[in-house]
């Protein structure tokens, strides 16, 4: 089963991007103090 997804991280990580949208995943990860793990399960895939 997936996980539920949590607004309130998904609401962070979305500001996080706008604001440093050259950042990678693990750099946003230690800004919002998540595991990289976590932030790329919210991040969709690349395609």
């Amino acid at each position: 089963m997936a996980r539920k997804s949590n607004n309130n991280n998904l609401d962070d990580l979305r500001d996080a991007i706008m604001e440093y949208p050259e950042q990678k995943a693990g750099w946003l990860a230690r800004l919002l103090g998540r595991a990289n793990k976590s932030v790329l399960r919210d991040l969709p895939p690349w395609g």
